[in-house]
């Protein structure tokens, strides 16, 4: 199985209950839309919408704009679907990748994209999104960097075990990457954001109930419990276990040369 067959299978198996872990990652959503305005009108684009939990917020704040909601796995779209308001207009569904969008160049006014683009190959994705996006257009993006799940790494070395955690995108490689666009300015701030659980239970199930428990590197994942719990509460940074973030938010502007 390839490494984006995982990833699909991972996040196909979090869908029915996803939305009840990812209080965290609806707050960097919120975040990120909040950043900058966005089109009222046009076609909107969703990357890595997942259950259309921000498409949702998105239909509030811009009720004129297309909405389409593209994802990996059928079964975050499958939930999607069936979670939309019946008194709404659905947005156009789509299963498809990042690194090659299903969509005609110069065909969106907005992308945006929460915590989905980590998974990729994202100098690929983010060329994507500029191939989609119209002349003035406006990508809104969160994705994880380096240094992300901090806690599970160190108790990982604490254990003297290799870390399963994803060998996210370098700051400096991504900002190199941004600056060496030229059909878009870019923009790129750094946050970090966490979540605390008072039991190591409740951080271990909000990782697999959101698909984020793939290996992508093939670390072994038993280990000693006691052990574990030990090791991950020392290494966190809030009262309980911890849940550190390390997001990158990025925003792009599609330059009009006309």
């Amino acid at each position: 199985m390839t490494q984006k067959h995982r990833i699909q299978a991972r996040f196909g198996q979090a869908a029915a209950q996803y939305d009840y872990h990812a209080r965290l990652q609806q707050r960097i959503a919120q975040t990120l839309v909040a950043r900058a305005g966005l089109s009222e009108s046009g076609a909107l684009l969703d990357i890595g919408c997942g259950t259309g939990w921000l498409l949702k917020h998105l239909a509030g704040r811009a009720p004129d704009a297309r909405l389409i909601g593209l994802d990996l796995s059928k079964e975050m779209l499958a939930t999607a679907r069936h979670g939309w308001p019946c008194d709404a207009p659905s947005p156009l569904w789509l299963q498809g990748d990042a690194e090659a969008l299903p969509l005609k160049a110069a065909s969106v006014d907005t992308v945006v994209s929460s915590l989905a683009l980590q998974w990729c190959e994202i100098s690929r994705a983010l060329d994507e999104i500029i191939r989609v996006l119209k002349p003035g257009g406006k990508a809104l993006i969160a994705t994880l960097v380096e240094g992300t799940l901090p806690e599970l790494t160190r108790a990982y070395q604490t254990l003297d075990r290799p870390s399963p955690v994803n060998a996210f995108p370098d700051v400096d490689a991504l900002s190199a990457l941004l600056d060496t666009m030229s059909a878009a300015e870019a923009t790129c701030a750094i946050r970090w954001e966490r979540e605390d659980h008072p039991e190591l239970s409740g951080a271990l199930a909000h990782l697999r109930g959101i698909g984020a428990n793939t290996p992508l590197n093939d670390a072994p994942t038993r280990l000693p419990a006691r052990r574990f719990a030990h090791a991950f509460k020392a290494a966190s940074r809030g009262p309980g276990f911890s849940i550190s973030y390390r997001v990158a938010y990025l925003t792009l502007h599609r330059l009009d040369r006309s």
